[in-house]
């Protein structure tokens, strides 16, 4: 039923969809709807960075895909030959400021690199250093288990009591879906990371670092590098989200 009743389709993070989900995609609602369009007649919205993360094809997969396709990329589905999407590309960026930063990054996207580019690298590119907490690294690892690793190993290298906050779980919720730790442990002191756009306004956004100022059992608060000011988090709330039709209207629904 809510594929019957579906106007609009948004697929996030589209670069990772591989051409053959792609049209799978495409044979699943024209099958379901009884309509021969492309998707059936849906309407879809594709949301990605094409220059991020590509589609997973393993050696002996792409064996057989690339009978059919000119690559794994989602635009190389065959129904997008027949029906072209229309392109908007968004140009400015948000989440940066500094414009010798922004055309670095845009260089290395491009492939486009120059020697000035190579040797602004180089010079933050310091393979003796020894980090201490007030440096504020983030280390970029592979896996998970990795990076628990070092917090783990930092949060313990603090001094100061530890506070735990377990979350609160209500009806279907995987612990495979979880955002982050049922348990979550923090220290004065402690890096914190963002993992979700404040609901209130701009002062704090996913991916923003910060440092626990004080914590007890009743309150955390943190401070920003960038700031003299104090934050107060509040908690969060995360949805486990399905979808339902209203049989009275005929509409989709969120549950």
């Amino acid at each position: 039923s809510v594929i019957q009743n579906m106007e609009l389709l948004i697929i996030d993070e589209v670069s990772m969809l591989r051409s053959d989900l792609m049209d799978a995609i495409d044979f699943m609602l024209q099958s379901v709807r009884r309509k021969n369009f492309p998707f059936g007649g849906v309407q879809i919205l594709f949301i990605g960075d094409l220059l991020q993360l590509p589609p997973i094809v393993k050696d002996e997969e792409w064996t057989v895909l690339k009978n059919y396709y000119k690559s794994a990329y989602f635009f190389d589905a065959q129904v997008l030959q027949k029906e072209k999407p229309v392109f908007i590309e968004l140009e400015k960026v948000y989440r940066q400021e500094d414009e010798t930063f922004i055309h670095l990054l845009n260089n290395l996207r491009h492939n486009t690199v120059s020697e000035n580019d190579i040797k602004l690298l180089n010079q933050h590119y310091k393979p003796q250093h020894v980090s201490t907490d007030s440096d504020n690294i983030i280390t970029i690892t592979t896996h998970n288990y990795k990076a628990d690793k070092i917090n783990k190993e930092h949060l313990d290298s603090l001094s100061g009591h530890a506070f735990v906050f377990n979350a609160e779980v209500h009806g279907e919720f995987s612990e495979m879906a979880y955002p982050i730790e049922k348990e979550l442990e923090l220290k004065k002191g402690a890096q914190i990371m963002f993992i979700k756009n404040d609901a209130q306004g701009k002062r704090f956004f996913n991916g923003k670092i910060a440092k626990v100022f004080s914590v007890d059992k009743k309150e955390i608060k943190i401070q920003f590098d960038d700031s003299t000011e104090l934050l107060t988090l509040e908690k969060q709330i995360w949805e486990n989200t399905k979808y339902t039709i209203n049989e009275t209207t005929n509409e989709i629904v969120e549950k």
